[in-house]
């Protein structure tokens, strides 16, 4: 017997013990009644034992197991921090260079890729900022802009960009949008843009 010790861990008092040690102890809790005997008049003491061994490691197992969890979830969040911040410093290069070159004589065609690559790179730096929002990934949420956008250009960009894939596999994609449709919308346009690019995709 390793111990000895009161417990009221079921509300109506009584004992705790370790019995044995190491991998093989056993917990146990009992509780005490004294009781008279209604023929003889005797006082009788009666004893109730329950092995808890099981429930306490289990209880063990599960904070255990929480605070690794919890743990995790921190080292994710740092590293998502981490990444976020180092892939924004090449990406502002690539903005800040198509910047430049729309800036330069281009022809019709090469002006359009221009735009529509200025456009996916500030979708790009958007979603970013999404992951540098630590507080709202640990609560499982995402807060959604208001803005207004082209709707128009929204699908030809999409469409343009997926062009080169479609390509690829022999296929030709053609962009239609009724007239019913409104031409400017108000949405978050950059997590927009990202359902139709899985969409297509």
């Amino acid at each position: 017997m390793a111990g000895i010790e009161p417990v009221d861990a079921t509300g109506h008092g009584g004992r705790e013990a370790v019995l044995g040690e190491g991998e093989t102890a056993t917990i146990w809790t009992w509780h005490e009644k004294v009781s008279r005997d209604p023929a003889t008049g005797e006082l009788i003491l009666q004893c109730i034992g329950r092995n808890i061994t099981a429930a306490r490691r289990a209880e063990s197992e599960l904070v255990e197991a929480r605070e690794k969890a919890e743990a995790a979830n921190h080292a994710k969040s740092r590293f998502l921090a981490t990444v976020s911040h180092e892939i924004r410093t090449p990406l502002n290069g690539i903005l800040g260079m198509t910047h430049l070159l729309e800036q330069t004589q281009t022809t019709p065609e090469q002006a359009s890729y221009l735009k529509t690559a200025g456009e996916s790179g500030m979708a790009l730096l958007s979603l970013i900022e999404d992951l540098l929002d630590v507080t709202s990934i640990e609560a499982g949420r995402l807060h959604l802009r208001h803005e207004e956008g082209d709707l128009e250009e929204l699908v030809n960009g999409v469409s343009e960009l997926m062009a080169s894939r479609a390509h690829e596999k022999g296929i030709e994609i053609a962009v239609h949008i009724t007239p019913e449709a409104p031409r400017r919308i108000t949405s978050d346009i950059g997590r927009l843009r990202q359902v139709l690019f899985n969409l297509v995709g």
